[in-house]
């Protein structure tokens, strides 16, 4: 068994330690490299990515600007049937979103995309339109259907004179304009007119049936000494009698008015019912003011009961 000697030993680590520096450096320098190429392909995405959204917003804007420029779409087709099973196609156009003019565009890059196609629809297109008959035929169609839908009834009519006139009459029903119809709002409002003209009638009519059987008592602002002083004239007599029972009129005298004593007592009082005063009395009561100056509200008494008075009524025509 051979033995190293010490320098054999220490060049062989020296060795080693190189061996593992450079293995060292080159996973370093490998980590390196995988760093910028990682970042590398990040800006290349990022790069890629912005100009990828660039050309999106700008095809957006072009498409934009065309479809402002041209609106149109296609309305939908009426299509008819005519004697040989050929279908004609009526389209009609107006302006509406862009949305119809991308999908027309569309079709224009697919038929210069190919030509051979765009060549072959053309030609099955011409085989399919009609002919100068087939358009007649249709034509006709269309003026026996609006006939059909304009039929009418004749009828004779005689005039006085002998003379006969032939009348044409719509078969279907007239119907109202609904310019000229009635709506619900209209109903509503002509009912609640009719029922507010209703209610004023019949108040015009109890007035005037109450002004006929009597007549209320007016109220006027009065001072109070000036209302103090009708109230003595027109009971002057009571304030010189001691018994109340005595002024009231028996035997003859009870038709007689118990104010003036001249006239026939035709008024009654309303509650209490006398019939005390004559016409020109329930006059004079009657436009004597009861408020005074200060709002107070001075009440008119019977000159028998003292009840406050509220109505003057005339029971019958004298």
């Amino acid at each position: 068994m051979s033995f190293k000697s010490e320098e054999e030993e220490e060049a062989q680590f020296r060795e080693a330690i190189m061996n593992i520096g450079r293995d060292v450096r080159e996973l370093i320098l490998d980590a390196i490299n995988a760093d910028e190429l990682t970042k590398n392909e990040d800006l290349y995405e990022k790069g890629a990515n912005r100009e990828k959204v660039e050309n999106t917003e700008n095809r957006r804007n072009i498409e934009n600007r065309i479809n402002a420029e041209n609106r149109v779409h296609q309305s939908p087709m009426n299509v008819f049937q005519l004697r040989d099973n050929t279908m004609i196609v009526v389209e009609v156009q107006g302006a509406i979103n862009g949305g119809s003019y991308r999908g027309r565009a569309r079709a224009r890059n697919r038929r210069q995309r190919n030509p051979d196609r765009s060549r072959s629809n053309l030609r099955s297109a011409e085989e399919r339109a009609p002919s100068s008959r087939d358009t007649q035929d249709l034509l006709d169609c269309l003026v026996r259907l609006e006939e059909a839908a304009q039929c009418t009834r004749s009828c004779r009519c005689e005039r006085t004179d002998g003379s006969t006139e032939e009348v044409m009459l719509p078969t279907e029903p007239l119907e109202l304009n609904p310019l000229s119809a009635p709506s619900a709002e209209d109903t509503e409002e002509a009912e609640v007119e009719d029922l507010i003209y209703e209610e004023i009638t019949l108040d015009t009519i109890h007035n005037r049936r109450a002004t006929k059987s009597w007549r209320s008592v007016p109220k006027y602002k009065l001072s109070r000494t000036e209302a103090l002083q009708q109230e003595a004239d027109l009971y002057h007599f009571f304030i010189n009698e001691k018994n109340h029972e005595d002024t009231i009129p028996t035997g003859d005298d009870d038709s007689l008015c118990v104010v003036c004593q001249d006239n026939k007592a035709t008024r009654v009082v309303i509650p209490c019912g006398h019939q005390c005063l004559c016409q020109q009395c329930a006059r004079r009561m009657a436009l004597m003011k009861t408020t005074s100056t200060f709002g107070e509200i001075i009440p008119k008494h019977c000159p028998l009961c003292r009840a406050v008075i509220s109505l003057l009524i005339c029971p019958k025509r004298c």
